[in-house]
């Protein structure tokens, strides 16, 4: 009997597996370990989400056929005054979460005349949508951010690591007659590597960090110092460089998605934007070494280095990068 009852629990288990993989995207071939966690993740956000609608959130679900993404919306100011500028939207990079920028991205756009604060959040990342399975093609992200981009009409957007990359691609393809957009803000962006050369080693690289085994070596690409509680909770983000969508996603970015040749070509398509760049000299994800590349592509740009960062500013100089997003953001850069 016992051994019947564990059947039925297994059984029961799987039909909850499959109704949850229909309705949510789950990958309900992966093991429980991991299920368990990207769920307990996933209700994590959802319930700061019920917390933060005190700060006027508002989190909405987007679906395109079988892809899903969400959108973190946050009215900035009070309903008595005006807004003197447009929106800002937010793009956290690879593997990221909006909550781990919530708080110093609210505390950098305040009093600044911002309507409207939007984060993206995309799914099987550490987001609120962590239990689903990613975007496994890198067109469909640029296609989904370019759309966002041009829905938003964002006047300034922040990107960090892969969110530079697909800001400054959709800022390229916005139509600048009715696009408000006139910043962009990026930190360690990726997407510009100079020479094929360059380009390929540092996919060699990144192919390298991402097939990390211990979470301490893959700590020390990703900070200067790893920060408190590393040790503790850096095996999860090991688990999401394994997953099989991971690979895909991975696997589908090649030499047309790089934004070398596109800028080099098509650079007066920046040239009305204010284009601010933070690089971490730390950075062993995005190396610093880039910035000069940049630069090359955008001769109009600038960049701040902070010598003693890594790739993760918000994580490991949260209150030197609240000050340097409040005078990047502001109107008067």
């Amino acid at each position: 009997m016992p051994g019947e009852l564990s059947v039925m629990k297994q059984r029961w288990l799987q039909l909850l597996l499959e109704q949850m993989s229909k309705k949510w995207g789950i990958d309900a071939s992966r093991p429980l370990e991991e299920l368990a966690m990207r769920s307990a993740l996933s209700g994590l956000h959802l319930g700061a989400g019920k917390v933060l609608k005190l700060a006027k959130l508002r989190y909405e679900v987007r679906h395109r056929g079988e892809m899903r993404w969400a959108l973190w919306r946050v009215t900035l100011l009070q309903s008595r005054q005006k807004p003197t500028r447009g929106r800002l939207l937010w793009i956290p990079g690879w593997g990221d979460t909006p909550l781990g920028w919530f708080s110093v991205a609210l505390a950098a756009s305040a009093r600044q005349g911002f309507s409207e604060l939007v984060f993206m959040d995309f799914p099987g990342f550490h987001g609120s949508l962590a239990h689903s399975r990613c975007i496994t093609q890198m067109d469909r992200l640029l296609e989904i951010t370019g759309d966002c981009v041009q829905e938003l009409k964002p006047e300034i957007l922040v990107g960090h690591s892969l969110g530079g990359w697909l800001a400054t691609h959709a800022a390229v393809h916005s139509n600048r007659g009715n696009s408000p957009l006139e910043k962009l803000v990026l930190m360690s962006p990726s997407g510009i590597c100079g020479s094929a050369e360059s380009r390929e080693l540092w996919r060699a690289e990144f192919r390298e960090f991402v097939s990390a085994t211990d979470h301490q070596v893959y700590g020390s690409r990703l900070f200067a110092k790893p920060p408190r509680g590393w040790n503790r909770f850096g095996s999860a983000f090991l688990s999401f460089l394994a997953r099989p969508d991971t690979q895909e996603f991975l696997e589908s970015v090649d030499e047309r998605h790089f934004l070398d040749s596109r800028l080099l070509g098509d650079s007066e398509k920046l040239s009305h934007l204010d284009i601010q760049l933070l690089w971490g000299a730390k950075d062993g994800v995005v190396p610093a070494r880039f910035a000069p590349e940049w630069t090359r592509a955008v001769p109009h740009s600038q960049v701040t280095l902070w010598e003693d960062v890594g790739h993760m500013p918000h994580l490991e100089a949260p209150w030197r990068l609240l000050r340097w997003l409040r005078a990047a953001l502001s109107d008067r850069t």
